[in-house]
């Protein structure tokens, strides 16, 4: 099987303060400026890729309670589905250093995958 990785991102809760802070105060946070980033990587995807039959991506599993995640997170479930996104049940395990740690643990995250045979 042949792949070609377009491109790979942050969810803008994860990122650090310099760079969220801004999008947040000039009130772009939660406006759909991700949906239309998203799509725009779709459209390059497609474009580059005229054969292509499925994109993807990974989302970090991370605990409701993890001392990381915003006090107002909202999961992004709904977003991915919208956008044609199945959630499936397929693992990747990755290894980086949290923003607080300087030792690297492992993460599980969860692949999401959009079939473009069915849109």
């Amino acid at each position: 099987m042949s792949m070609q990785l377009i491109s790979k991102c942050f969810g803008l809760e994860y990122e650090v303060e310099d760079f969220r802070l801004p999008l947040e105060q000039g009130g772009y946070f939660g406006q759909g400026v991700g949906r239309e980033f998203f799509k725009w990587r779709e459209n390059f995807a497609q474009k580059s890729t005229p054969q292509l039959l499925n994109t993807c991506f990974c989302a970090v599993n991370r605990a409701d309670d993890h001392v990381l995640k915003p006090k107002d997170y909202r999961p992004l479930d709904d977003l991915w589905m919208s956008l044609g996104y199945e959630k499936k049940n397929i693992m990747a395990t990755y290894a980086w250093n949290d923003l607080d740690s300087s030792v690297e643990t492992n993460k599980t995250l969860t692949y999401w995958i959009k079939n473009w045979t069915k849109t």
